[in-house]
């Protein structure tokens, strides 16, 4: 199966201006997006995998970048949510951070949600890309522009 970003994200899926101010508040809004977009059958099974996954080690990379991620029971298929920050927040040992990619994918799915995943982070390496998305003010296009970022990956 090929999962691209547009199979795995909505509209509603993605906000430009997220409200947290801090770690645990990103991963809830995060999880709020999912759930307002129809995606997420159980909350807190959400919360609860993405904080253990979260406990071992953080999803924070260079560049302002975070990925939290995780497989549980609290959805039906592979989702993503995305929430930028033009402020920043501190999640982890990188500095502030403020573009968020938050992917759940339920346990018993046999595909790899992680290649869509590195897909789009390969994608946010680019400075141009990250500028690009950090100036968008609006969902519609947001989601648009990370849509045309789509590579499709094959799923192990």
């Amino acid at each position: 199966m090929y999962y691209t970003l547009s199979d795995v994200l909505t509209e509603k899926s993605v906000t430009s201006n997220l409200k947290a101010k801090n770690k645990d508040d990103v991963i809830k809004e995060l999880i709020e997006l999912l759930e307002e977009s129809g995606k997420v059958t159980d909350r807190e099974e959400v919360l609860k995998a993405i904080n253990k996954r979260e406990s071992l080690a953080s999803t924070s990379i260079e560049n302002g970048i975070a990925m939290p991620h995780t497989k549980c029971d609290g959805v039906e298929e592979v989702c993503m949510a995305i929430g930028i920050s033009k402020e920043g927040i501190a999640f982890g040992q990188n500095g502030l951070t403020n573009i968020f990619v938050l992917a759940v994918s339920p346990n018993d799915n046999t595909s790899s949600y992680l290649r869509t995943l590195v897909n789009l982070i390969n994608k946010l390496q680019s400075a141009n890309t990250r500028n690009e998305i950090m100036s968008i003010d609006d969902e519609r296009n947001l989601y648009d522009y990370v849509c045309k970022l789509d590579t499709k990956m094959v799923s192990v």
